[in-house]
């Protein structure tokens, strides 16, 4: 859901960029999609944190299988508990942290 909701946003962002100033009301939309897709991933953070909270010590998840289908290598790290902050993770390596 959340991944649709943003290939919509990208699609509609890159339309108002492509036509400048005369696309500024579907701009205004986007946004608004923007900020839904933002307030869902941290609705959806605090529940899966609920969650993690609430598991007694003795639950064990295996993830390392389904940790391999992530394609996105900071959220694979993350959910297995080796987030790197984006500071830490761009400080003095020359690389672009693309968004």
């Amino acid at each position: 859901h959340l991944a649709s909701a943003a290939l919509e946003i990208e699609d509609r962002v890159g339309d108002v960029i492509a036509e400048g100033l005369a696309g500024g009301d579907r701009l205004s939309s986007s946004l608004q999609g923007l900020d839904h897709l933002v307030q869902t991933a941290n609705e959806l953070s605090v529940f899966i944190g609920a969650l993690s909270q609430s598991a007694d010590e003795s639950t064990t998840i295996p993830v390392s299988g389904h940790i391999r289908a992530i394609g996105l290598r900071s959220l694979a790290e993350a959910l297995v508990g080796k987030a790197v902050s984006r500071a830490e993770r761009s400080s003095g390596r020359g690389e672009v942290d693309l968004f």
